[in-house]
């Protein structure tokens, strides 16, 4: 077998924007396993993920940036932008601005070494809150 430069170097290919944005059952469940399985604004227990930052702004599908919303309200956060506002400070509050990130945004950015799931965690470990 042939190696290719990138594999010879260890660095990984970025996947495409369409699989960064979507939600893996891992991150679902790490949102609730923070925010809880009840929507944050009424306490209803049938919600939906919302991704705060949208993902045509370039929000990813990683659980920083997910909040559990019932349909209503996850509507409203579509239509009203005080409200896509609010929520996202109260995410840059909880986590830092980059909160939107995923571990490819932020080696893009030069703030961690390589784009792996473990730099990513340790990155946001050293945010203040």
């Amino acid at each position: 077998m042939q190696y290719t430069k990138e594999m010879q170097l260890g660095k990984r290919r970025k996947p495409k924007q369409r699989d960064r944005t979507r939600i893996k059952k891992e991150d679902y469940q790490r949102m609730i396993e923070h925010w809880g399985a009840f929507c944050i604004v009424c306490g209803s227990p049938h919600i939906e993920a919302h991704h705060v930052r949208f993902r045509s702004r370039g929000g990813k599908g990683r659980w920083r940036n997910l909040l559990p919303l019932c349909q209503d309200h996850h509507r409203d956060a579509h239509t009203h932008d005080s409200t896509r506002k609010e929520y996202e400070n109260k995410l840059e509050q909880e986590f830092g601005q980059h909160f939107w990130c995923d571990e490819f945004d932020l080696y893009d950015m030069g703030l961690i070494e390589h784009p792996t799931v473990r730099e990513y965690e340790k990155y946001f470990e050293g945010v203040k809150k």
